[in-house]
């Protein structure tokens, strides 16, 4: 790691040139909220847009909630093009749904006859296009280019040829300035690539040698679903996404993982996301992105064989490619949410990995006249597994073999950039210096402006797009990124959300407030002021928002020195109908004497990524393999009657399985197999060893030593090695 970054410091004047023009591109919009989309609204909503009205409003007197829930974020396109006020979450759950499908009848039945006689000539099309892009040239023609952090410590370079696939294990030596002469080359190139974008920006014909893409990532669709006050935000701030996405006229949508709070989503949630998909997604817009790398590698989970808008079978008009997540990865049974959405067709999957002690990133190959996209992407792994891997050298880059400097390389991961501890995160040094822009998804701060790698490349972190905890990062204004690359430059138009609830944070020290212990009243009151200011504030900033929304609002309240905690529950009484969580308004904490890691001046850090809304969801979050295994051994350790046949530890893999992924057969089939294991282990015993039921014990003891014996060795095969594995 360190002959990496000795490296690259010795090529960082050459690589800023070109990273300082590529900067001097991107548009930011923190002096531009007037974002085209006032005009796209309406517009979108004038040229026949899904929804008749918005019908869901946030409620403050019950109601139906499931009804309501289905209805609210069905009419958002029309909601936001009439800018509609709401106070309440929903109101009649009819009168909501019935505009919705009048809507759709409308729009089905204006457009049925004209997708009638266009869809023959689309499918023939799509059909020589699929002809097209898989004729086997490209495919073929990927080069296997080792991980930076791998290629620090090699000097060889050794290559083999494995069927129609040539793969090389590049590495360099400190000295040989590989990582320098190459970020130099491509630094010039890129200025010069700059400078010709910058010379022909005036030119409509060059649109059709411009990649348009809506990056966004941490969607979490469904946070919060059953909650009377925020559980429409998520679909409501989505379908903002998508609905930007036609107004921009992107070629696709780019999502960073995540798109779903769950592991496995409720039926409401995934019947809600698969009814805006369609809404968005589909049509008969045609797509000009070529597809050259293999489809059935890139998407194994597509029904079809290919990328789903060549599919001819569906009529899709704006595709998604993504990645999966922490939260929607795959559970025991391989599968995850992603395969479900794959499998319909309406997004395209990639980036899922088989091994994750031997990673091989094979991108997706994209282009569009001029401008080739070498796409790679990653899924969540658990950061210190996949810190192990790049450490190891077993984490591999494929490329296009043949005109590699032609060839934009984007990078889509779903990992802690921020350091949570040794081997908690992924620095950016890993990361090879071949790629040009990094995607960094899981952390939920906005940092969408790009910023400069040491590695050369530049990291856009959209952040999510909804706050999921009361966290300081998550106040951080939500956006997403129009990424626009020509050739070997891009441009980066950054939109704020305007569907995105207001949240509001303030720290407050009582003993600094000239308050006394004695008089909890006065406490009482001074936190209400600070309330009532932050509210304020926000009908001030908000008041004439397009969408008025109750604001989330959290007070840190350090009360060291006789304090006492106010009860919260109460507090938040007097706020029901004036902020959206009046039941954790405040967060009480007392500073420590001494310095505690990860913590500032006796403050926590606040987790910009953070996944819950409260402190019990936060603990549970917390509850790696781990913890569980060490909460398992100390109830076992309590219990008079110790385990004869199940292990402790496969116990805490069985128990973690059944609270984090929702497994509810986890447990059960360890179970199972611990007693057909015992069971085989008694068949091999030899008849007379076994008499009765105290022979029986004692062959099970005998086998669960051995097997524990096995355990030791492999664990301290680890240990030695620097590896990891999984016992079973």
């Amino acid at each position: 790691m360190s002959s990496k970054r000795s490296s690259t410091a010795s090529t960082s004047a050459s690589s800023a040139s070109g990273a300082s023009r590529r900067r001097a591109r991107v548009a930011s919009d923190s002096e531009q909220d007037e974002s085209p989309m006032d005009s796209g609204l309406t517009e979108s909503h004038a040229s026949g847009a899904r929804h008749a009205t918005r019908g869901g409003r946030e409620q403050t007197d019950g109601g139906s909630r499931a009804a309501a829930s289905s209805a609210a974020f069905s009419g958002g396109s029309a909601h936001l093009a009439g800018k509609v006020k709401h106070a309440s979450k929903h109101d009649d759950g009819d009168d909501d749904q019935a505009p919705f499908n009048a809507g759709q009848r409308a729009v089905q039945q204006a457009r049925s006859q004209e997708s009638q006689q266009a869809n023959a000539a689309r499918h023939r099309d799509k059909r020589a296009r699929q002809d097209d892009s898989s004729d086997g040239e490209h495919p073929a023609n990927l080069n296997n280019h080792g991980s930076t952090a791998a290629a620090a410590a090699a000097a060889a370079t050794t290559s083999s040829s494995t069927g129609g696939i040539k793969t090389s294990s590049s590495q360099s030596e400190k000295s040989s300035g590989y990582g320098g002469s190459r970020s130099a080359g491509r630094a010039a190139e890129h200025a010069s690539a700059n400078g010709q974008a910058e010379g022909d920006d005036d030119d409509d014909d060059d649109e059709a040698n411009i990649m348009s893409i809506l990056i966004t990532t941490d969607n979490h669709i469904g946070y919060l679903e059953n909650d009377p006050i925020r559980g429409n935000d998520s679909f409501m701030t989505f379908e903002e996404i998508l609905l930007l996405a036609q107004e921009e006229n992107v070629d696709f949508i780019l999502l960073g993982g995540d798109l779903f709070h769950e592991n496995k989503p409720s039926r409401n949630t995934l019947h809600n996301t698969i009814k805006l998909l369609r809404n968005y997604c589909m049509g008969d817009r045609p797509c000009s992105v070529q597809v050259l790398s293999d489809p059935k590698q890139n998407f194994p989970s597509n029904m079809g064989g290919t990328v789903n808008y060549l599919d001819p079978n569906f009529n899709i008009g704006m595709p998604i490619f993504t990645i999966h997540g922490n939260h929607d990865d795959p559970a025991s049974d391989g599968l995850s949410a992603m395969d479900l959405l794959s499998g319909i067709n309406l997004v395209n999957y990639f980036g899922r990995v088989k091994e994750i002690d031997n990673i091989t990133v094979s991108p997706v190959l994209l282009q569009k006249g001029q401008t080739k996209l070498a796409l790679f992407g990653l899924g969540a792994v658990r950061d210190e597994r996949l810190h192990r891997t790049f450490n190891n050298k077993q984490v591999q880059m494929l490329r296009p073999e043949e005109d590699q400097d032609e060839w934009f390389n984007m990078f889509v991961l779903h990992q802690n950039r921020c350091k949570h501890g040794p081997t908690n995160y992924i620095p950016e040094v890993f990361l090879d210096d071949f790629l040009d822009l990094v995607l960094w998804g899981h952390e939920h701060e906005c940092r969408i402006q790009p910023e400069q790698s040491t590695n050369g490349f530049e990291v856009i972190q959209p952040g999510s797009s909804i706050a999921t905890s009361l966290a300081e990062g998550e106040s951080v204004r939500k956006h997403v990124g129009i990424l626009r690359i020509k050739k070997r430059s891009y441009a980066l138009k950054t939109i704020p959300l305007r569907t995105v609830r207001p949240f509001y944070m303030q720290d407050i020290v009582l003993s600094e407030e000239g308050l006394l212990p004695s008089r909890p009243d006065d406490v009482v009151q001074v936190l209400a002021d600070r309330v009532n200011e932050l509210i304020a504030k926000c009908d001030e900033e908000h008041g004439n928002d397009e969408i008025v929304m109750k604001p989330l609002i959290r007070l840190r309240v350090e009360y060291s020195g006789g304090f006492q905690m106010t009860n919260i529950q109460r507090f938040g009484q007097q706020f029901v109908e004036r902020v959206a969580n009046p039941k954790d308004l405040l967060q009480f904490y007392r500073r420590r004497a001494s310095h505690v890691p990860g913590q500032r001046g006796g403050i926590p850090e606040p987790d910009s990524h953070a996944d819950e809304h409260d402190s019990a969801a936060r603990q549970r979050s917390e509850l790696d393999a781990s913890r569980m295994q060490d909460l398992v051994n100390d109830i076992l350790a309590r219990s008079k009657q110790p385990l004869e046949l199940l292990s402790e530890q496969d116990l805490g893999t069985a128990v973690h399985a059944f609270v984090e992924k929702d497994e509810k057969e986890a447990i059960r089939d360890f179970v199972k197999y611990a007693l057909e294991m015992t069971q085989a282990n008694l068949i091999k015993a030899p008849k007379d060893s076994i008499q009765g039921e105290e022979d029986i014990m004692a062959s099970v003891r005998t086998n669960r030593k051995e097997h524990y014996k096995a355990r030791i060795v492999v664990l301290l095969y680890c240990c030695v090695f620097d590896r990891e594995q999984s016992f079973g």
